[in-house]
């Protein structure tokens, strides 16, 4: 142990001994009787620690050394004996608080409410996730830097405790903590006259039942933006119903982001004084029961979604904030049910009628969503031209016809089956909405029997639901566990394969608005072939500059005409050419490996293999270059800024699909001078060789670790080699 912390543990325990004993043995938390610490035992306020991170610029994917000789002291605030705080401890002094992550359960036992709590920081470090600044050891999060749980066996290197004191508490209201999130985040709180929003009332405080975690969303009326309460489904109390009427809050600020969030330690301490709205009490019983549970308007929005359409078959549909509108017609859309599974469905098979009718979802409230994500299921059945279109308005106010109202269409996958017979269920992968804000989602069907034949069918509609995008990542990889070689390969490929959605070739046009965002505005393409990361590169010819040939999403995509020239169109660029695996599915649309390109270097480029030129070529504004490699292959040669980008694709691709890709040597000269015809290694060894040098020198960035991001919210799997960097080594080293 370093010195310096030798010294500082001298001083804890002469200081301590000046004032009384104190007792860090924690069996018996009942009789212990710590005396208060020194005065002097804090070298450093919770604050200036905590901007020790900010400070110094970093963010969720890295973290900040503490200086030698740091201690805090903080009083506890959080208590897990109810489970809905876990491996985690919360302190707060009269500047700020800050979480702690602890690998030890129960806590409450060692450290009491209200009980001070020294902190020696030295050999800890800073991190965040979701902007939430954390205390604890160094480790990885994902291949990245993060502060990680600190071990149970050597905690007592950290921690010493002192007296207990009554619990300091922070009077606040719902907008005062949303307007200075910064300044209340990891403190207590207490918000008054609180109240569960209409859309949670009746709730549980989580699902207790699939132990998932749930946000319940309540407002004291001090602004129209409601607060979180966040509530873990292993907590004891996740199955309990949420407090009727108005009362006091206590809890702890946390924060994911932007967004506020409240837990609480104990509902039965927490929340307390909630008293029955007058409307609710048994004196009103002569009044009119139909105004006893308020209607919504058609304004109010939702905050979560999870709607299986189940009802009595072949009944309209008629669920609470939805409009079920027949533009013509006779029938509106119904409750439909095979093999106990039941689904709203719209047809006109021998119905000999025209019919036009809307399915409209209640207005979403996606600025407040933690997730705006929407997704949902469809099948076609019978089809031969009737048509299903999937829209999104944000004036669409539930009482004028849908005409009235302007509609987006949205780039929804739809299954090629079902024109005479019952089509698959296809679900439409991860639809961001944040672009969007408050919105209706709209299934618009159209068809005529005998023209048009056919219908749809749509099930598990879900808006802001937590299990859509949220992923441990820790459990993620778990099936790999201790494994390498080509086996830790093959469990991968198992588990990037499992929830694939296949977004389809046209989609990717809109996914590349956030997979591909260059600036985070959704209007730049990034694209790896024509950008200059340094605006002195000297491949720049004289009259470009950066940015002359940066493409405006949607708006500058290919249209099938010009692009003779660099900068005027941009497309799907397939890294590995399309003829390599017969422009089979999924493949041709796997956007891991369809990365938006300059249309002029993509077809450039051609068919031609990555690789490292060494004479010839044809170069690019940005320096990438076509030429020939030692061997006298035609090659295409990135910038180095991307070539770890491009090895760690290959990479992927290689594990997706080791299942088929064993004969893809055999569909080109130029495949086959990348695969070695094994499912194995795949590549051979020289351009192994190659990727893996590639790979080393150019490590992973923030934008390969936003575009993994992005992609797993569309299409449901991860590139493990951008979370995990080290599995190369494990598997082709």
């Amino acid at each position: 142990m370093k010195q310096v912390f030798t010294n500082r543990l001298i001083v804890f325990l002469l200081g301590l001994f000046l004032v009384s004993c104190v007792d860090t043995e924690y069996d018996n938390p009942e009789t212990a009787t710590n005396a208060a610490l020194p005065d002097d035992t804090a070298t450093m306020t919770i604050a200036d620690l905590k901007s020790l991170h900010t400070t110094a610029g970093h963010g969720d994917n890295d973290t900040t050394a503490i200086p030698e000789n740091t201690t805090i002291v903080g009083q506890v605030i959080s208590s897990d004996e109810e489970g809905n705080v876990y491996k985690e401890l919360y302190i707060q002094d009269t500047t700020g608080g800050i979480l702690i992550r602890i690998d030890s359960s129960p806590l409450y036992t060692q450290f009491k409410l209200g009980q001070e709590v020294a902190v020696i920081c030295d050999e800890l470090v800073l991190g965040s996730y979701g902007s939430n600044i954390q205390l604890g050891v160094p480790s990885l999060y994902e291949g990245s830097p993060a502060a990680g749980r600190i071990p149970s066996p050597i905690m007592k290197r950290y921690f010493f405790t002192g007296a207990e004191e009554e619990l300091v508490t922070y009077t606040a209201t719902v907008n005062e903590i949303q307007e200075d999130l910064d300044y209340y985040v990891g403190r207590r709180v207490m918000i008054e006259n609180i109240t569960v929003a209409n859309s949670d009332k009746g709730k549980t405080f989580a699902d207790a039942e699939n132990e998932s975690t749930q946000n319940r969303y309540l407002n004291d009326g001090s602004t129209d933006n409601d607060i979180i309460l966040r509530t873990s489904g292993y907590s004891d109390f996740a199955g309990d119903t949420l407090p009727e009427g108005t009362g006091t809050l206590y809890g702890l600020v946390s924060r994911f982001r932007d967004d506020a969030q409240i837990y609480i330690n104990t509902p039965s301490a927490d929340l307390v004084d909630f008293t029955l709205s007058s409307n609710n009490d048994e004196d009103d019983e002569d009044e009119d029961n139909d105004n006893d549970e308020e209607e919504p308007t058609p304004s109010e929005t939702v905050r979560q979604i999870k709607e299986a359409f189940e009802g009595t078959k072949y009944d309209d549909i008629a669920i609470e904030g939805w409009n079920n509108i027949v533009e013509e017609g006779t029938q509106g859309w119904f409750y439909n049910e095979y093999q106990s599974n039941g689904y709203a469905n719209m047809t006109v098979f021998e119905q000999s009628e025209k019919r036009k009718v809307w399915l409209i979802s209640p207005i979403l409230d996606v600025t407040n969503a933690e997730f705006k994500i929407v997704s949902f299921d469809t099948r076609r059945e019978f089809v031969d031209g009737a048509t299903l279109k999937v829209m999104v308005s944000s004036d669409f106010n539930g009482t004028d016809a849908p005409s009235n109202a302007s509609w987006t269409e949205l780039n929804v996958p739809f299954s090629s089956d079902g024109t005479d017979f019952y089509g698959t269920w296809t679900n439409s992968g991860n639809i961001d909405l944040s672009s969007y804000g408050n919105v209706v989602v709209a299934f618009l069907y159209e068809g005529e029997d005998g023209v048009n034949d056919g219908g749809y069918s749509i099930d598990n509609f879900k808006f802001n639901a937590e299990e859509i995008i949220s992923v441990d990542p820790s459990s993620y990889y778990a099936l790999a566990d201790g494994l390498s070689g080509y086996n830790l390969k093959s469990t991968l490929h198992n588990i990037i394969s499992e929830n694939y959605v296949n977004l389809g070739y046209s989609a990717l046009w809109d996914a590349y608005t956030t997979t591909d965002d260059k600036y985070g505005e959704g209007k730049i393409v990034w694209d790896m072939y024509t950008d200059i990361p340094n605006p002195s590169n000297p491949s720049v010819p004289d009259g470009d500059q950066p940015g002359e040939h940066e493409f405006t999403q949607i708006t500058d995509k290919d249209s099938g005409s010009g692009g003779t020239e660099e900068g005027q169109y941009y497309n799907r660029e397939h890294s590995m050419p399309q003829s390599w695996f017969n422009s089979d599915e999924p493949m041709k649309s796997d956007i891991f490996h369809v990365i938006p390109a300059d249309k002029k270097v993509n077809n450039t480029r051609s068919n031609n293999p990555y690789g490292e030129v060494t004479s010839g070529g044809t170069e690019t504004v940005n320096g990438s270059i076509l030429g020939y490699n030692a061997d006298g292959q035609k090659v295409f040669e990135p910038i180095d800024e991307y070539k770890g980008d491009i090895a760690r694709i290959y990479f992927y691709m290689a594990t997706r699909y080791e299942d088929e890709i064993s004969s893809w040597d055999q569909n080109s000269s130029e495949a086959d001078y990348v695969f070695n015809g094994t499912t194995g290694q795949v590549f051979e060894s020289g351009y192994l060789q190659m990727l893996l040098e590639w790979h080393e020198a150019d490590p992973v960035s923030q934008k390969e670790i936003d575009r993994n991001e992005a992609i797993f919210l569309l299409q449901g799997n991860r590139n493990p080699y951008v979370d995990h960097p080290e599995f190369i080594d494990s598997i082709w080293k």
